[in-house]
């Protein structure tokens, strides 16, 4: 397995992932929050990279949401706390 970082770079978002990829961690570094998940390294398959297109969501707290969303963590920036979820 390996560890790869993403971005979290707006409110909702999309990103191509390998498949199977695992949520671990959400949380700042430096100026910008990042999301690190566990990667299977034998995700490529011949030529082909076997991806999914996965949709997150930040919310603020105390900000409504709604939808088939999987809690995934939260982080803080300043004294603002946000958390992050997956659309299912």
């Amino acid at each position: 397995m390996t560890i790869w970082k993403y971005p979290v770079c707006q409110k909702e978002f999309s990103l191509t992932m390998p498949r199977g990829a695992k949520f671990l961690s959400v949380q700042p570094q430096h100026e910008d929050i990042q999301m690190w998940f566990s990667i299977d390294p034998g995700f490529r398959v011949g030529p082909e990279e076997l991806t999914d297109v996965r949709v997150f969501r930040v919310v603020a707290t105390g900000e409504e949401y709604e939808g088939n969303l999987e809690y995934l963590g939260a982080f803080q920036t300043g004294r603002f706390v946000f958390h992050l979820f997956e659309k299912k």
